[in-house]
């Protein structure tokens, strides 16, 4: 199993530059096509993103050594900023040997980023934040439940030289989770180590749980994938809580998670774990609804 064709939403912050980044070495590592979407947005907006008006070198880190960063003069339009990621993206790419296409968008438009989507084998996106930090990015919970293609979320701070190498696991035998488990397997491949986790309410729920995890690890090692598994009960923290709690203990670079096993609008009057864990996520989550 392989991703053979991988979508990133790029744009001209940091973290989109780290978003591009992972993307990179994900695709060379599949050997995959590489599609960057960027989203064209106006003045107004670039100019809460950009305050110094510098300009962002989209290649940096370790992937792109050796590429200069052009020297602008003046306030650069979106249009030029766009103009410019466009060009350092080819030359990323080129410098890579990998293939890859460009796609401009007008603006965050949602709908036509799910359309784009829905015919790859994974989305990279960044995380939505609510404090303001999220002017350039579409909202990756929104492009999951329309796309119906697993989507690859990174934090909007930190950087992520490997993906998939320590995975936690999210089970608990709703469809959004075997959507989830099978999506993922292409980034678990290569990995030192898999932990299935299942959160329990109650103990007495424990010995179903046994049955249902060993057949997920037994699956993943038929895959070549060493896994293993444990229960936890729930206690007084949330579900979201408890799993970036353990991603911690483990030193997880990947968490694997359905997307939404309720609806997204009960989610948003009361709660739940995918807008948790979207909130405080701190490594990359793959998520499948």
């Amino acid at each position: 199993m392989h991703l053979n064709d991988i979508l990133v939403c790029h744009d001209s912050t940091p973290a989109g530059h780290e978003r591009l980044q992972s993307a990179v070495r994900l695709a060379r590592a599949h050997n995959a096509n590489l599609t960057a979407v960027y989203p064209l947005l106006d003045d107004a907006v670039e100019s809460v993103l950009f305050p110094s008006n510098r300009l962002v070198f989209a290649g940096g880190g370790d992937i792109a050594a050796g590429l200069a960063e052009p020297e602008r003069a003046g306030t650069p339009s979106g249009a030029n900023r766009a103009e410019l990621s466009e060009q350092q993206f080819y030359e990323l790419i080129r410098v890579q040997g990998i293939r890859g296409e460009w796609h401009l968008l007008e603006g965050l438009n949602t709908p036509e980023l799910i359309e784009l989507a829905k015919s790859i084998d994974l989305a990279m996106l960044g995380q939505f934040t609510r404090d303001g930090r999220s002017h350039a990015t579409f909202r990756p919970d929104e492009v999951a439940l329309g796309c119906g293609r697993p989507v690859l979320i990174l934090p909007y701070a930190g950087s992520f030289p490997s993906i998939g190498a320590r995975v936690l696991v999210a089970w608990d035998g709703t469809r959004e989770a075997v959507h989830a488990l099978h999506d993922s397997i292409p980034l678990m491949l290569a990995a030192e180590t898999v932990t299935v986790i299942t959160v329990l309410a109650k103990d007495n729920g424990f010995e179903r749980a046994h049955g249902s995890l060993q057949r997920v690890v037994r699956h993943l090692e038929r895959h070549g994938i060493p896994a293993r598994y444990e229960e936890s009960l729930l206690g007084d923290l949330p579900v979201a809580d408890v799993l970036l709690s353990r991603a911690a203990d483990l030193d997880a670079d990947l968490i694997v998670a359905g997307a939404y096993h309720h609806s997204p609008y009960r989610e948003a009057i009361f709660g739940g774990v995918t807008r948790d864990l979207l909130d405080h996520m701190t490594v990359p989550v793959l998520m499948s609804h």
